[in-house]
């Protein structure tokens, strides 16, 4: 299903417009295990900022999700103006502080879905970025050759999924930054005990 109403990519998979309180029920199988998305495919501008999108995590076979090292951030804007609107990290512009283990390798997966900005991503100790290895991109891992660490920054745009591997040896504050024009923020402080 595409999701447009009376739009379809495969026959016998016709997405029906949705009334409102009304319900339409999709069944797929994904390609392969990955940091997807849903989101609408109507009216863009009102219903991605009203937030109709989310995370769809795809995992290995006989592999359970596990929440406390596996961290999904999704990124959106709270309403249509592309100007002056909020950035949301996973819908709010300073998200409750994480509280993480050092020592522990944590999953991060960030996805982008605003309107039409790309966004900066920053992770970072003392205003200075961190390291992170990168993972996959857009669902697919990527090479062992593009796994190299890097400096904990990405720049996102609408529609695409980055996921990085991250892992403290000492305790302290970091923060996670998100950025669109340098001039809208969302952040969100990280506790390593």
């Amino acid at each position: 299903y595409d999701g447009v109403p009376g739009w379809t990519g495969s026959a016998g998979q016709l997405s029906p417009p949705i009334a409102p309180g009304g319900s339409f029920e999709a069944h797929l199988t994904a390609p392969r295990a990955g940091t997807f998305m849903y989101h609408t495919h109507l009216d863009d501008y009102r219903q991605l900022s009203g937030g109709l999108y989310g995370p769809l995590i795809v995992v290995e076979p006989g592999v359970s999700f596990d929440p406390a090292t596996d961290k999904v951030f999704v990124l959106g804007r709270e309403g249509p103006d592309d100007t002056f609107a909020p950035l949301l990290v996973n819908g709010s512009s300073h998200p409750a502080a994480l509280t993480l283990a050092r020592g522990v390798p944590y999953r991060l997966r960030f996805i982008g879905i605003t309107t039409a900005d790309d966004v900066d991503l920053a992770l970072t100790r003392g205003g200075v970025p961190i390291s992170w290895r990168p993972l996959a991109k857009d669902g697919a891992a990527l090479p062992p050759a593009d796994q190299a660490p890097v400096t904990a920054g990405q720049r996102i745009s609408p529609g695409e999924t980055y996921d990085f591997e991250v892992h403290f040896d000492e305790p302290g504050e970091l923060r996670l930054e998100a950025s669109v024009s340098g001039a809208i923020h969302a952040d969100t402080d990280l506790h390593v005990r």
